[in-house]
């Protein structure tokens, strides 16, 4: 038993002695790979760091751009508001000067204009006082005509009623002196018819 034990023990000094190789041989197989491993995977970790960097970059880049074009637009617009302001402000002092020299223009043709207003106001008070003097006299005048012509009727109104008077009387007078003259003769006749 001693003897098989010894055997046993032998035999499996020689099979690890023979495996020792084959087991270095894995060991180092073992390390390569893990080596292997771990360098992949710190190349595949800075490819990725790499590729995040790239990423970061472009994105930090494509940021700048976009910032450096909103910049941009914004000095665009504010040139583009600044010129629209300095426009608008040459119009509206072309205006106000134009109002201004319109105004004065009109000022200087008004200053003009005032002797010649004065001369027709003064014309035309003229014309109407004549006129007024005129209607006065024409006025006068009829009332004359009119005081005239009544004065003529009633002249000649008293004249007929004279005239009517003076007929009347002769009528009256020429009358009696027939009553008289037919009385004498009446008288006559029956004195003749009485002898």
């Amino acid at each position: 038993a001693e003897e098989e034990a010894r055997k046993k023990a032998e035999a499996e000094r020689i099979a690890a002695e023979k495996a020792e190789p084959e087991r270095k041989r894995a060991e180092e197989e073992r390390k390569r790979a893990e080596e292997a491993e771990r360098k992949k995977a710190e190349k595949a970790r800075k490819k990725a760091e790499e590729a995040e960097r790239k990423k970061a970059e472009a994105e930090r880049i494509a940021a700048e751009k976009a910032e450096a074009e909103e910049r941009k637009r914004e000095e665009e617009e504010r040139k583009k508001a600044e010129a629209e302001r300095k426009k608008a402000d040459k119009e509206r002092k072309k205006a106000e000067e134009e109002a201004r020299k319109k105004a004065e223009a009109e000022r200087i043709a008004a200053e003009k204009a005032e002797p010649e207003r004065k001369r027709a106001e003064e014309e035309r008070k003229r014309a109407e006082e004549a006129e007024r003097k005129k209607a006065e006299k024409a006025r006068k005048k009829a009332e004359e005509a009119e005081r005239k012509k009544a004065e003529a009727e009633r002249i000649a109104a008293e004249k007929a009623e004279a005239e009517e008077r003076k007929r009347e009387e002769e009528e009256r007078k020429k009358a009696e002196a027939e009553r008289k003259k037919a009385d004498k003769e009446r008288k006559k006749a029956e004195e003749e018819a009485r002898k």
